[in-house]
């Protein structure tokens, strides 16, 4: 808390933290912490017990943890990132309509409105460029398959988690594609419901197999849809027979 009252009066020096308002537990309410305030001259706030309705710090955590674990869980990603899943409801949160302050906090604090161009959906597969160098031969992919776990504050690019390797990096740039996320391709037992392929780059039998039964069956369709021939035009075997028909009106026209 003091690391970010530090941050907001250097950022926003028009803009001053004046009140503080907490539970009265420890961490918040001791000599130390009441000398501080005194110096920064902040008026703290402390709340009744049993009042964390009252305690719009304790409301805010309770709403961000549910959208952590909603989008752990949409996302199907390893337990170890759910600190990115935190922060990245962070930053949504900030670029939402809020309705005690009856504003969007990123446009109060910033005086302008937020780009929501940027935000992705949490876990979404993305795909990043491989520079040129020893890292990458000559018949490597151009790119890695990454998911995206997070945006930072102020900085371009996306912050990816590497499935292989089992590390987060910030990339600069990614091509992003929201219909599949980290569950469709790695977790056990998922039925995938966006794309075939991302279960059949795994055994090139089911693919064959897939074909040939389409090719089995559009051989069918096209067998019943066969068009026949025309039957040849009836003839009479003599030309003197009775039921052949009398052109000579027609030919007298």
């Amino acid at each position: 808390m003091q690391r970010y009252i530090e941050w907001g009066d250097r950022q926003f020096p028009n803009d001053k933290v004046r009140k503080v308002v907490s539970d009265g537990r420890g961490e918040f309410v001791n000599s130390k912490m009441n000398q501080w305030y005194r110096k920064k001259g902040i008026e703290f706030l402390p709340n009744p017990p049993h009042s964390s309705h009252l305690n719009p710090c304790e409301r805010a955590h309770q709403t961000l943890t549910h959208m952590m674990k909603t989008m752990m869980s949409a996302a199907g990603l390893p337990p170890s990132l759910a600190i990115h899943a935190l922060k990245m409801s962070v930053y949504i949160r900030n670029r939402t309509y809020h309705q005690a302050i009856k504003d969007v906090p990123y446009r109060l604090m910033k005086v302008k409105k937020p780009n929501l161009h940027r935000i992705k959906k949490f876990g979404s597969i993305a795909y990043v460029y491989k520079p040129v160098g020893p890292l990458r031969r000559k018949l490597d992919d151009n790119c890695r398959l990454v998911f995206l776990v997070g945006l930072l504050e102020g900085h371009a690019g996306y912050e990816v988690y590497f499935p292989v390797e089992h590390v987060v990096q910030h990339v600069e740039h990614a091509h992003i594609n929201k219909d599949i996320v980290y569950k469709d391709r790695y977790s056990d037992g998922y039925t995938s419901t966006v794309a075939n392929w991302m279960t059949a780059v795994e055994s090139g039998t089911d693919v064959d197999q897939s074909s040939d039964a389409a090719d089995d069956t559009d051989e069918s369709d096209c067998a019943d849809m066969e068009v026949v021939d025309d039957p040849p035009p009836a003839r009479a075997a003599d030309q003197n027979d009775p039921e052949l028909q009398d052109y000579e009106d027609l030919k007298r026209c």
